[in-house]
């Protein structure tokens, strides 16, 4: 959707380093990460910044059964694609996308892994900080 808003951009990140290409790295966003983590402190990973990676994590990690990315780029420049065969739009993305969600659903509401692994961390005590509420300690 911002390339299709921004076109200048989008052309000319494609024409620079091609579709799918260095912009859907996963070495790129590790070595952001590392830079914004040693320049920034972790905390900075736990923030705007962090969600931000996080959702280029996730629509690189959407793109790869739809057409593939050079995932390891700049060190290949293979395409990896976990399902070659699927088109962006097609039936086999519904195919794909509808249990996905229904599992990320679940999930969540669940409020645990949907594979069966250990229960999700709890913490014992939250404070809660603000105005009105003056560091209120909870038990869970």
């Amino acid at each position: 959707m911002l390339g299709a808003r921004v076109k200048f951009l989008s052309r000319f990140l494609a024409r620079t380093f091609g579709h799918r290409g260095m912009t859907h790295s996963g070495v790129v966003l590790l070595l952001v990460a590392g830079l914004v983590g040693a320049f920034m402190g972790e905390g900075a990973l736990r923030g705007p910044i962090g969600a931000l990676l996080l959702g280029v994590a996730t629509h690189i990690a959407a793109d790869l059964p739809t057409g593939g990315c050079q995932l390891l780029a700049p060190l290949s420049r293979s395409r990896l694609s976990f399902w070659p065969y699927v088109r962006t739009g097609g039936l086999g993305e519904i195919m794909l996308l509808l249990p996905t969600l229904f599992l990320l659903g679940w999930a969540g509401f669940a409020g645990r892994d949907p594979f069966g692994s250990h229960a999700p961390y709890v913490v014992h005590h939250q404070r809660l900080h603000g105005h009105v509420l003056k560091d209120i300690a909870f038990p869970s």
